[in-house]
């Protein structure tokens, strides 16, 4: 569920998330014992931010209302998935961070455990468009990143604990998970893309040069945001392509210039 509204999320140029190092930096801040660390009896929901943020501690409402204060961030987003007979109920809300009003609600229905996938990518477009953002923007930048006939709720899954080992700095464990989750999902640019950049980490280059061009060869799958990520990557990393890099850090400015990457 995380995983997949962040990415969805993602891809709007008006909304910028907080990333999972600044999240976690926050986090051991904050003292564990704290009031702000308590659970809220009346919010049961969990709070969604990365693996690696909630091994520093419990990330109820009520905490993540705090580290979003901190951050100077506008507002922070709960999710849930029950299940009832034999299909899922998906909720994602957006919460107003210093007021903690409510600021928008999405729901939806999944028959099965990977059809949550698909439902979660139109909760996040709703979502979007309950918190301001244009229609034709939500249109020009909307994509169904985990739709693929290959694309599972495993394969996402192994790939959100992935990530969460990679933020936690757990690089060895994150490529072990990550090349679970490709040989899960052969198209799955995202964790191929990972799979790259860890590999680049650990210093080992071919892999990395593999991976990464198994994720350039895959990355018009992807939504704008993400795809200039890779091409990012492949030429900072592999090619060494200074032009090439120019000339996509230009269209990701003019794309997303909210973006602090780009």
């Amino acid at each position: 569920l995380r995983t997949v509204v962040a990415a969805d999320l993602e891809q709007s140029p008006y909304l910028l998330l907080a990333s999972a190092d600044k999240v976690t930096r926050v986090l051991h801040q904050l003292n564990p014992a704290s009031p702000s660390g308590t659970a809220d009896p009346t919010d049961p929901t969990p709070s969604l931010t990365s693996s690696a943020a909630q091994e520093a501690a419990p990330l109820t409402p009520p905490r993540t209302r705090e580290v979003c204060r901190r951050l100077n961030d506008q507002a922070y987003v709960t999710g849930s998935i029950q299940r009832f007979a034999l299909k899922y109920l998906v909720t994602v809300e957006a919460y107003d961070c210093a007021s903690n009003h409510r600021l928008a609600q999405s729901r939806g229905i999944a028959d099965n455990p990977d059809g949550v996938l698909s439902v979660l990518a139109r909760v996040a477009v709703d979502l979007r468009k309950q918190l301001g953002e244009p229609a034709p923007s939500v249109e020009r930048f909307s994509k169904p990143l985990f739709s693929t006939t290959t694309t599972t709720a495993t394969s996402v899954e192994v790939y959100s604990e992935a990530m969460g080992l990679a933020a936690a700095g757990r690089t060895n464990d994150a490529s072990s998970l990550l090349r679970r989750a490709t040989e899960l999902d052969p198209q799955f640019a995202l964790a191929f893309a990972a799979l790259g950049e860890t590999y680049s980490t650990l210093g080992q280059h071919d892999l990395a040069a593999s991976n990464l061009g198994r994720a350039y060869e895959l990355r018009n799958s992807l939504d704008d945001q993400h795809r200039l990520a890779i091409n990012s990557a492949w030429h900072d990393t592999i090619t060494g392509d200074l032009n090439a890099s120019i000339r996509n850090d230009r269209e990701w400015i003019g794309l997303y210039p909210r973006n602090p990457v780009s």
